[in-house]
């Protein structure tokens, strides 16, 4: 078993990219913020979610994977909002995704927003709650998180989405540190990986009894 801890934090191993998704400015990148959005601030019309992706997996098959957990920093808070992850279907590019599309070439999100139709798992792979006030860190953890990361490293990994759990109830638009933010609370990945067992293999004897 091999313990990862992916990110841009000091004594992460790999990488981390994300962007704001955010319906008011539909079609505006915000690869390089400091922050990423998680909000409500009006149901419907205003509704910003992001999309992360960690770089560094192990790859394999036959494995499994224990303990993965998703550690986010709140900058500022108003109320405990819960939030939820989903696994991405289809890759975004951090430089370029917005509101409609994920790429620059321009290649639309399914559903704009990404949060149904094709680009976007239909399985919650876990929940967590934002701090009740002034922000700090949350994690998202569980069986969900287990599954998402080891298809991730035995299928193909284009990242997860993030969002406010319950979209139809206004609430502050809350920040969070991105891979651009403030060293040490820039968004982690942990996991434990044990990989598959390689196959034996038996041989013949090329010796013959005469």
């Amino acid at each position: 078993m091999t313990v990862y801890t992916l990110g841009l934090n000091t004594g992460d191993t790999g990488g981390c990219e994300d962007v704001s998704l955010i319906q008011t400015a539909p079609n505006s990148n915000f690869g390089s913020d400091v922050y990423f959005q998680v909000g409500v601030p009006t149901p419907s019309t205003a509704i910003t979610r992001g999309v992360i992706k960690f770089t560094g997996m192990p790859t394999g098959s036959g494995g499994s994977v224990t303990g993965a957990s998703l550690r986010l920093t709140c900058a500022d808070s108003t109320s405990a909002v819960g939030v939820s992850v989903r696994g991405l279907l289809t890759a975004f590019v951090e430089a370029e995704a917005t509101w409609n599309n994920r790429n620059a070439t321009p290649t639309a999100w399914n559903v704009a927003g990404a949060l149904t139709g094709t680009d976007v798992s239909g399985t919650v792979s876990g929940t967590g709650t934002i701090p009740a006030s002034g922000g700090g860190n949350f994690t998202i953890s569980g069986a969900g998180m287990d599954a998402l990361v080891l298809s991730m490293i035995e299928g193909t990994n284009n990242g997860m989405l993030v969002y406010c759990t319950d979209e139809t109830t206004a609430n502050y638009d809350n920040l969070m540190r991105s891979s651009q933010g403030t060293d040490g609370a820039r968004p982690q990945l942990t996991f434990d990986y044990t990989p598959g067992s390689s196959p034996t293999s038996y041989y013949l004897s090329d010796t013959v009894e005469m």
